[in-house]
């Protein structure tokens, strides 16, 4: 139920939130512009929500965050490398937490029998799969390359929607319940004052907090 009417707030946002439109696509043509004199073309941006459900289900079937953190990023750079499988590819990373070796993990996401390891160091990862004709890398301080950068503001654009439509279906059931950006101190405090309201719906608090 919740999911329904979340999705039914978000569905009658006007994007964007709070900047203007028209600078944001006067902007956007200077930025195609720029990366079309250097031959990039942006093709796509995909993202996906892990809901706190099947996080914590993941957690329970013993992986840990930055386990979680790499099936998710993996299956989503595979899924786009098969989109566009007739051209070579360069997966770009932040790190994993502290992994520092991903052989396994590219292996199977990739599906490729071969995966060849070219650096393994505290600061980069970098692997070379030549049956996928792709290579992978993984770097502390990722967010200075700019796919990774546009990944991470993507990510963050989609969690901020996704709060807006928890908030207001949380609202909707409790009014006046001050609604959450969901960062620790903050989110906290919602649960607080949430939680007669969570109780009297009925759900299970493993569908609304994410657990550490």
């Amino acid at each position: 139920a919740e999911a329904g009417v979340e999705a039914e707030a978000l569905a009658t946002v006007a994007l964007p939130l709070a900047a203007d439109p028209e600078s944001c696509a006067a902007l956007a043509g200077r930025l195609a512009a720029r990366l079309a004199d250097h031959g990039i073309v942006l093709a796509a941006v995909r993202c996906r929500a892990l809901q706190p459900a099947a996080f914590n289900q993941m957690l329970a079937a013993g992986l840990n965050k930055s386990d979680i953190l790499s099936r998710i990023t993996l299956d989503l750079a595979a899924g786009l490398r098969a989109a566009w499988a007739d051209e070579p590819a360069l997966v770009w990373c932040d790190r994993h937490g502290g992994r520092r070796s991903y052989a396994g993990l590219l292996a199977r996401h990739f599906d490729t029998p071969l995966v060849r390891p070219l650096e393994e160091t505290p600061y980069r990862s970098a692997y070379e799969m030549p049956t996928a004709d792709c290579r992978a890398e993984f770097h502390v301080g990722g967010e200075s390359r700019i796919p990774v950068a546009l990944a991470s503001m993507t990510a963050k654009y989609v969690r901020e929607l996704s709060m807006q439509g928890f908030n207001a279906f949380w609202e909707s059931r409790a009014p006046g319940l001050r609604g959450t950006a969901g960062y620790p101190v903050d989110a906290a405090r919602w649960r607080r004052e949430a939680a007669e309201a969570v109780r009297s719906a009925g759900i299970d608090w493993d569908r609304v907090w994410r657990r550490v």
